[in-house]
């Protein structure tokens, strides 16, 4: 019973720590408004009179089928959506410094010390990573992508070296 109650305990801190993070960036740094409600004004399509649509469909010029070969709408969509592309740009490059910090702090600080705190945190910082990558992946270019997360890997690299060096020091003690 009492491993089950670590179990618990450890997989809600990997749990709770992604949504904390992202509700946290969410509340203090806002996403900008979707490309499509900034533009909705000037869609072609909200320009047609219904009982055209009805009665000749076919009839209809190309640009009102696809918005996006209207060129007014596509620059102010083009506008919208790069506001949108350096908001996840920046939610990746914070949420991937909070997850890989939670790992680092798990590992080193909470090792054997307060039981379930430890791969709570590694684990919530490995899903905080996750959500950042998943959330961004159409924004941003993948070479930044693989770039940050080379650094993080080298860097889970280097903090798991450290933690086998403390563990050594730690059992040859004991």
């Amino acid at each position: 019973m009492h491993n089950l109650i670590k179990i618990g305990l450890g997989l809600s801190l990997a749990i709770v720590y992604p949504f904390m993070v992202g509700f946290g960036i969410e509340s203090f740094y806002t996403q900008p408004q979707n490309p499509y409600e900034i533009c909705r004004e000037i869609d072609p399509n909200n320009k047609i009179p219904t009982a055209a649509v009805m009665i000749e469909p076919q009839k209809l010029p190309p640009s009102y089928r696809d918005p996006q070969l209207d060129a007014v709408y596509k620059n102010c969509f083009d506008a919208a959506q790069l506001g949108v592309d350096i908001y996840n740009r920046n939610l990746f490059l914070m949420t991937t410094a909070l997850g890989f910090l939670a790992i680092a702090i798990g590992t080193l600080l909470f090792s054997e010390k307060i039981g379930p705190v430890g791969p709570g945190l590694v684990f919530g910082g490995l899903f905080t990573i996750l959500y950042g990558t998943t959330r961004s992946f159409r924004s941003l270019d993948k070479r930044w992508i693989f770039i940050e997360l080379a650094a993080v890997f080298i860097g889970i690299i280097i903090v798991t070296w450290r933690f086998v060096q403390v563990s050594k020091i730690t059992d040859k003690r004991k």
